[in-house]
């Protein structure tokens, strides 16, 4: 195995020396993107927190209809309806997640995230959850 990677940095340092030699001058992009900063990572990483830890109370579509939700003595939430969502404030969303339910006067049942989340992720998961009903990320690409 140690000898396949020898070979393989090897035949990589000689490409790039050969390059060089030929007198090739190479030109970054003008802007390059990073990982992080490309829509489909971000979306995607809220989709992944999504799934860990809001669909069993939230559901798979964000109606309030998961597994753990029946149990509940309260009715939760559609993260997806657009009158209940749209008047709140990205903000005021990313409270909730990571301080509860309580801290913005809604359900205790709500958890607080804040030792399990960064204010971060708590932002993927808004940002997912503004994805509207059977949308995919690659619709939602506001073309970076």
């Amino acid at each position: 195995m140690k000898f396949q990677q020898g070979v393989a940095i090897f035949l990589a340092l000689l490409t790039a020396a050969a390059s060089a030699a030929a007198g090739e001058k190479r030109t970054p992009p003008e802007k390059t993107l990073t990982v992080l900063e490309l829509p489909e990572f971000r979306i995607g990483r809220g989709a992944v927190l999504y799934e860990r830890y809001c669909i069993f109370c939230h559901g798979e579509s964000g109606g309030g209809d998961g597994l753990n939700a029946f149990t509940l003595p309260v009715r939760l939430r559609d993260l997806a309806d657009a009158e209940t969502m749209a008047p709140k404030t990205d903000d005021e969303l990313v409270r909730v997640i990571l301080q509860g339910g309580p801290a913005a006067g809604l359900s205790p049942y709500m958890p607080a995230f804040a030792f399990t989340l960064t204010p971060r992720q708590a932002g993927f998961l808004v940002e997912h959850i503004r994805i509207p009903r059977g949308r995919t990320v690659a619709e939602d690409d506001d073309g970076l």
